[in-house]
């Protein structure tokens, strides 16, 4: 079973402005898009969440509340 979950950055989020690669992500998840002041990215590892972006992950992870809950 697999979960798909948006969710919006904010300005005192832990990923703001570090590269995907370098966050710690939790097993059995995988960032699908961010929505970047309305173009939509598939995203890569150098790729960054901004205050504002939105972001789709999928995930079979359970209690997944706010963006910060995808890191381990």
């Amino acid at each position: 079973r697999v979960e798909a979950l948006e969710f919006s950055i904010r300005e005192d989020s832990p990923v703001v402005g570090k590269p995907l690669m370098e966050l710690n992500l939790k097993p059995n998840l995988l960032i699908c898009s961010i929505n970047h002041q309305g173009k939509v990215i598939t995203p890569r590892g150098q790729d960054m969440m901004q205050v504002g972006d939105t972001v789709v992950v999928v995930t079979t992870n359970l209690g997944l509340n706010d963006v910060k809950d995808i890191l381990k």
